[in-house]
Parts: C-alpha cells; structure tokens; sequence
C-alpha cells in the first residue's frame, strides 16, 4: 500500500484510488508516515493546480503530447478532459483528504480547477463538452469528491455547488437520461436504451467492452441483452478503465502504462445510484431497474450508496422534455413527452446546431439521430474503427446538407425557434455562418411517428449568386428499386462522395419516394445476430423528397462501410456491418440560388401501415411553407405553415378550394376535424369551413368563444 502511494506522481495520471487507500489506512499510519504521505500530496496539488507545472521527466517522457492537449488558456473545445481533468479532480481530492479548508478552497477555486469545470466546462444543466463515450472517465472521480465534500461539511463546494450557467452535479448525473432516445425493443427480458450519439467516436458499440451486435445501434445508456445472452455472457457494465495518461505507475509508454495499468472509472450503474439515492423523484432508479442482468427481478445494486435492490415496477419512468441546449449545440425534439416517452412508438430525434466542441466532426446542423415504432431510422454512420477520418469525419457521413463541395464551419451564431406544445413539435435553426454567402435554416418538425424536414439555403447579399446544395440521408434498411420509379445505374460519385460507390439515379425529379426495409440481408438466418421477431415487425421507413418545383438529381447508393469502398469487406468478413443494411441518399441541386429541400420521413411496420400523406402548396411568399398532412385512415386534416425566416410582419396563407384562410406568425398548425378545429402556434386570424353552428375552436389547447363567430358554415378567429 504504502509503495503505491510513495509512487512518483504521473503527469495526469488519475490519483483518485491512491487517495482512497490513504484515506482507508489513515489510522494505521504512523505520523511520520502521514508526514510523508501529505507531503507527496502537496507537491502533485502545487505542480498540478498551482502552477500547472511537469512531474519529473524520468517519470513522464510525454510533455509535447501532454501539453497539446492542456492548452492553459481553457475553453470548451481547446482540452480533452478525459486526459486533463482526471489530474484536477486528484489534486482536489488529495486536499480533501488532508482535510486542510484553506488548500481546499484554494485548489477548488483555482483556474482550470473544479469550480471552473462546474462555471465554465460543463454547458446548460451539466452537459458533457465532447462526445459523450468519453465522460465515463471522470465522472466517479467527481463523485467521490463531492461525498469527500459533504462528509467534511463543505457540501456547498460539490453536490451543493451551481456553476455560472446553471451546471450541477445533479445535472451532470442525470445528462445521459436527458440524452436518452426511446427504448429500442430487443425482444428479451430487457431493453436497450441508445443514447444521442456524435463526435469522432460513435461506431456501433465505441468505447464499450464487448461491442453491439449490428451497426444498428451507437451508443447506449441501457446496452440490453439480445434473446438467450445472459449475465454471464456481458456483466452490468459497473467499470471501465478509460483515458489516456491513466495509468498508477509511469511505464515507458508516451501515454500509459497498459490496460492493466489504467485506474478504472465508475461507470453508469454508480452514477445512477447516487443520482437516485440523493434525488429519489428523478427516476434514476427506473434506469437502474432497466440495468438489471436477464432472469433478475430486480436490479442489484453495489454496497457503495445505500441503495436497496429496485424491481421495475416499483418506479416510475423520468419525466422526458424536448430541449435546446445553445452552449453544447444540440436538441431534442420528441413527439411525446412525460413518463411514457420511453415505451412510446412516436418520434424522437436529435439535431446537432453548430458550435465547436473537443473530439468533434464536420457535423453542423446535422441530424444525429431519428429513432421511432422503437427502431433507429436515421443514423449518422462511422465506418472506420477507432476516431472518424476521411468520409467519416465529413458531412457527407451525416444526415446533413453540403455547400459547394465545402466541409461546414461550426459557429455560436445559431438562432433557433421552437414550439413543443400540442400534437406538432417544431425546432428551427437559422445561420448565415455555417457555410460561406449561405443563409441556412433547418426545420425539423415531428407528428405522432413522423418527421417532416424542411432545409432552406439562399445565396446571402454578395455571395457568389449560385451554389451548388446537397441534401444527405443515412438510413437503416434495404432498398429495393421499383424499376417503375425511374431509377438508373450510374457510375460511382466522385470527390468527396466517392465513399458511396455505385449508385443509381433520378435525374430530373420533382417528387422522389424511396421505400426501405429493415430486413435482413444474410439470405440464412442463422447468420442474423438480431433475433428473428426482429425481422418479423417488418419494420420499414418511406422517404419522400419534393423539390418544390425544382428539378433535383437523387442518387441512391448503399451507406458505406469503408471510407474507401474498394477496402470494403464482403458480407462473410463483416456481416454485422451489412446485416441491418443501410441506404443512402444524395439530393443535388447545382447552380441554384435558392433551394428548399422537404423531405417526410413516415415510418412503417405491418401494424402500423404507410398511410399519410404530405402535400405541398404555392404561397406568395417563398419563406412562406404551406403543406397539407393527410391520413388515409382518418378524417382529420392537418395543415402546417412555417415562415423559413419570419419578418416583422405577419405572414397569409389561403388554401385552394375553399381551405382555411390563416394570417399567423412564424408557424401555425391546423388540424380540421368533423367536430371541432384545433390550432397551434402564432395564429393571428383564421377562417375555416365548419359543418355545424357550434363547432368548438381550441387554440393552443384552451376553447376560445369570445373572439370566434360562425356565419354561413364559416368560422372566423380574429383577436
């Protein structure tokens, strides 16, 4: 014991086990002991917090790589604190376990140290700064901390602590359940619960021991357990050696020591269970409940917090939101919200805006992730192992849109808009920054399962006049032509879409529509990895594109697996990469000015079939979006108006044959029933066909009577 702790201190080697056995044997030491023990800890405390100095170059023969990644000057993108942090949170902890308030003040409020983590680092209520597989590694190491805090009676420092922009420990804990996606159904005894996924590592199963079964799934809260795995095949995932310079003892190696030698970290399991012993309304330990290994009733928690074994019925789901999250870029939109997110069907999708962050990719305005019917839809593929490169690291591996051949700038300068009350969900985001003379706006907008996707680029004042726009989709499933539908074999893309291989073209389209299937692409099923009611849901996604009176060039192609497709292996060398399949698509518009693409995505299976329907009509204004949803299989009718770029004044819009007439502001949503009409949004004035004298009229969600009157079958809103 007493030789790991008289160890030469490795430059950011995380300490936090060393403090932990001095902590424990503390008593047992003799006071010349605790002399010598408190004086190591001293010095790594001055060299790491005080003056950010190098340990002893005999011991640590990295500084050039160390010291790219500890920029002195922080910011959010400019360090990696799976590397940088771990050294910070030792000296904290070794000055808490001194138990000298002064030093621990003093190295708490240090720059670079826990209080500017929790003010400047950790963005909104305490989300991570770079991809999200990398978090596990400091997050135990910050726990024990605060407890070290609260039992010292300095708990205002830790859990108690609110940083500058609203971060909490509380928060930071409960991040991964905000990013959760619903649960995808495995068809076992448990689920799987992905999470947004982006940055430079988001393969299937990245920065996991034991990796998923498919390139269907990405990142995980929840990894849940395929029909017939057990505990024995994958234990609850409690640890995980993570990060560079992690190691106890300084080996040779630039980095670490070897894998042997990497302190572990405390992984979801532990997070989860402070989070539900200081917060038991959270529903952190509905999560845990989920974390349970199969044939368990209960999930079986670690001795550390006192947390008693959770069945599954005894909790309640966390009550799920849509966010927008400015300081880390990104947003969720979800159709349902509250506790029954996490079973619900409906839609939930993630959307990246624009601002740097540490690890990441060319990745601007990109959707990250479309999940629905419990299924991924949309995913944005990483085909090389280990960190994104070449195709992987550009838009183009992105559901996103490319400028001019151009990779996108990131940029603080986002305007977003949003509407998360009724049965319509809306999120916009608007910048002039993103790719050069563009003016960009993406609108995402999700119904029950379905996404609507409305991109609007115009060439900005003194631009370069024209622009050459391409709208990229990643999906999962198959494609099977319809030799009806137009489609020919053309040669592979070039240049940057060189990764796609052969593909097939429309060329000249103003309507597209593609079908894909998830089935399987293994002709015997004894080769599936996914199991069998998998693949009997007959699960499917319809993608339709109008170009808005545009003529548009669609190419198809099948998502690669390599960046370069000449390197691809065959479905024998890789048949989890091609089982779920994954198609496509590339809409291209050269030469334009200003382009829209509209895009519906409608997801299927055999019992919840393809029936809606979205129509476009003109207006008078080209920021002015008029689209009409309808369903085959109901009598509502759905009208959606969104201004790409609303202005000072309101916008109109009157539909053809005696359809409503709306003057709204930035977007209303319509919805026309037998018996009543319901309307959402920024409605300035509505006139509407009704079929009886008393026909009620909701506006967002309440009854208005005093500002509507009904005359010859026509009912008239108007403040």
């Amino acid at each position: 014991m007493l030789g790991k702790l008289r160890t030469k201190q490795p430059l950011g080697g995380a300490q936090w086990l060393n403090v932990l056995r001095y902590d424990l044997t503390h008593d047992l030491l003799t006071e010349d002991e605790r002399t010598e023990i408190e004086g190591i800890f001293r010095e790594y405390i001055r060299t790491a917090i005080h003056e950010n100095a190098l340990f002893d170059p005999e011991v640590f023969n990295d500084e050039r790589n160390f010291s790219r990644y500890d920029a002195k000057t922080y910011t959010l993108r400019n360090w990696l604190p799976n590397i940088v942090w771990p050294r910070r949170l030792s000296a904290n902890l070794m000055a808490a376990a001194i138990g000298d308030e002064e030093l621990i003040r003093q190295t708490w409020a240090q720059y670079g140290s826990f209080r500017w983590y929790m003010d400047e680092y950790l963005t909104e209520a305490g989300f991570y700064g770079e991809e999200f597989s990398k978090q596990g590694a400091t997050v135990g190491e910050m726990i024990v901390y605060c407890e070290a805090l609260e039992n010292l009676g300095l708990n205002a420092l830790g859990y108690g602590y609110t940083g500058r922009h609203g971060a909490t420990m509380k928060g930071h804990l409960a991040s991964f359940m905000t990013l959760s996606y619903p649960i995808v159904e495995l068809h076992s005894d448990t689920p799987h619960i992905p999470m947004v996924t982006m940055g430079d590592l988001r393969q299937s199963g990245s920065s996991r021991r034991g990796n998923l079964p498919t390139s269907a799934f990405q990142h995980s809260v929840v990894q849940g357990y395929l029909p017939g795995q057990t505990g024995a095949d994958r234990p609850i995932h409690r640890w995980q050696a993570h990060g560079a310079w992690g190691g106890e003892v300084r080996g040779n190696h630039p980095q670490w020591d070897g894998y042997s030698a990497f302190v572990p970290k405390m992984m979801v399991p532990f997070w989860f269970e402070v989070g539900h012993a200081r917060w038991p309304d959270m529903g952190f330990d509905w999560f845990l409940a989920q974390l349970r290994e199969p044939g368990q009733e209960r999930y079986q928690p670690s001795l550390c917090f006192g947390v008693e074994p959770i069945a599954p019925d005894g909790t309640t789901p966390p009550h799920a939101q849509n966010w927008i999250a400015p300081r880390r870029g990104m947003a969720m939109l979800r159709a349902t919200e509250g506790p029954d997110h996490w079973a619900a069907p409906e839609a939930a999708v993630s959307m990246r805006l624009a601002t740097e962050y540490a690890h990441s990719v060319h990745d601007s305005f990109a959707i990250m992730g479309y999940y629905a019917l419990s299924r991924p839809m949309l995913l944005n593929r990483q085909t090389t192992p280990g960190y994104a490169k070449d195709w992987s690291r550009s838009i183009a591996s992105h559901n996103a849109v490319r400028v001019d051949g151009q990779e996108p700038r990131t940029t603080d300068d986002v305007q977003t808009r949003h509407w998360f009350e009724g049965p319509i969900k809306l999120l916009s985001a608007t910048s002039d920054q993103v790719y050069p003379g563009v003016s960009m706006t993406r609108i995402l907008m999700v119904v029950g399962h379905d996404l609507i996707d409305i991109v609007d680029l115009r060439d900005l004042p003194g631009g370069k006049d024209t622009h050459d726009y391409e709208y990229l989709v990643h999906a999962l499933g198959h494609h099977t032509p319809d030799p009806k539908a137009g489609w020919q074999d053309v040669d592979p893309l070039k240049g940057g879409l060189a990764a796609f291989g052969p593909t097939q073209h429309m060329a000249g389209a103003k309507m597209w529509s593609v079908r894909l299937d998830q089935n399987s692409a293994h002709r015997d099923a004894q080769f599936n990895k996914l199991p069998a009611a998998w693949y009997e849901r007959q699960v499917g996604l319809q993608i339709t594109g109008n170009a808005r009176g545009q003529q548009a060039s669609v190419h198809i192609a099948k998502t690669p697996i390599r960046d370069n497709p000449d390197d691809a292996p065959s479905i024998e060398e890789a048949p989890e990469a091609y089982e779920v399949g994954g198609t496509s698509l590339i809409v291209r518009r050269t030469g334009v000015e200003h382009t829209t693409f509209q895009t519906h995505y409608q997801p299927f299976d055999k019992d919840n079939p393809a029936t809606r329907r979205l129509a476009t009509y003109r207006t008078d204004s080209d920021r002015v979006l008029a689209m009409q949803l309808l369903d085959r299989d109901s009598p509502v009718v759905t009208w959606m108006l969104v201004e790409t770029a609303p202005g000072e004044e309101p916008a109109t819009f009157t539909a053809p044959d005696a359809g409503p007439a709306v003057t709204f502001r930035g977007h209303a949503f319509i919805q026309i029933r037998p018996d009543r009409i319901d309307a959402w949004g920024y409605v300035d004035k509505l006139d509407a066909a009704v079929d009886a004298a008393d026909t009620p009229f909701h506006l967002n969600g309440r009854l208005t009577r005093g500002k509507v009157s009904i005359t010859d079958g026509r009912l008239t809103y108007q403040p």
